[in-house]
């Protein structure tokens, strides 16, 4: 069993939050006037820089007006 690496969780959680984001034909500024969350922090998430709590992954969520479990649907 492989040893589960944080870091490389965040980065694939970004990458997957910014392909939704993408395929949905929105920008950074579309998801954070929908969400409440800033630009710059969308953009540090999707590049796997930061962890977000629990509210913030609901926001997002609602911002792209997706399930949420879309937005944790990816392998590791």
């Amino acid at each position: 069993m492989e040893k589960f690496n944080d870091k490389e969780a965040l980065k694939k959680f970004g990458a997957n939050l910014r392909q939704i984001r993408n395929s949905k034909g929105m920008k950074l500024e579309d998801v954070s006037a929908h969400s409440g969350i800033d630009t710059s922090d969308i953009g540090k998430i999707e590049r796997g820089e930061i962890n977000i709590a629990f509210s913030t992954l609901c926001k997002l969520a609602i911002g792209l007006d997706i399930r949420l479990s879309k937005l944790v649907d990816f392998d590791f």
